[in-house]
């Protein structure tokens, strides 16, 4: 870990281990401090379920930097084909250590420190902060320093590409296709009766010649 610290990477661990099948009637572990997340340096990392809350069963620890889903995670299988599903704080520290590489890959001027400062900075606000990699990424600094919540103008849609452009575009579309629909309504009930009047306006009669004494 110090050789990594060295070279101003960014460690991220998981705060507990992943939950192991408990005898019934067992009495849950108190929390505690597991290595390397209690570690100098080391932004650690709880898992959390969709509602916001740790899973049951989850380990208990005395304290984590970030929160991030680790309650029923799909991926690809360890081996062979289908896919895999876990939970656990170590598929939260893979969350946050994903959105770590894209805030690096965006923002390549930060230290491992900043980083992780601004995945914390960024996080919905709880207990233990919740990760956010859309803010963490897109977010932008105000004159004090601090990392706020708001978007970069780089990811703001260009005008004509937002939803109310594709709103009009597919009401333009839907009232063509029903015009061209009534027309071809219109000539399939029409030419018939064309061709059978010879192609004549409505309503006049073909007359008959007379002849004189």
């Amino acid at each position: 870990m110090k050789y990594a610290a060295s070279h101003d990477a960014l460690i991220v661990a998981a705060a507990t281990p992943d939950p192991t099948r408990s005898s019934p009637g067992r009495e849950p572990e108190p929390p505690r401090d597991y290595w390397p997340a209690s570690a100098p340096g080391v932004l650690s990392v709880i898992d959390m379920d969709a509602r916001g809350t740790r899973p049951d069963g989850a380990p208990a620890t005395r304290g984590a930097d970030l929160a991030a889903p680790g309650d029923g995670v799909v991926g690809v299988g360890p081996r062979g084909t289908g896919h895999f599903i876990g939970s656990g704080a170590s598929f939260a520290a893979a969350y946050a250590a994903g959105t770590a590489a894209l805030v690096r890959s965006a923002h390549p001027e930060l230290s491992a420190a900043q980083t992780a400062q601004r995945l914390t900075r960024t996080a919905y606000p709880a207990d233990v902060p919740r990760l956010d990699p859309y803010a963490a990424v897109t977010s932008v600094p105000d004159p004090v320093g601090r990392t706020e919540a708001v978007r970069d103008d780089s990811v703001v849609m260009p005008p004509g590409n937002g939803s109310g452009g594709a709103t009009r575009r597919a009401v333009w579309i839907a009232v063509g296709g029903g015009s061209l629909a009534l027309l071809v309504a219109w000539a399939a009930l029409v030419a018939p009766r064309g061709r059978a009047r010879g192609w004549r306006p409505a309503g006049r009669r073909p007359v008959a010649g007379t002849t004189g004494d």
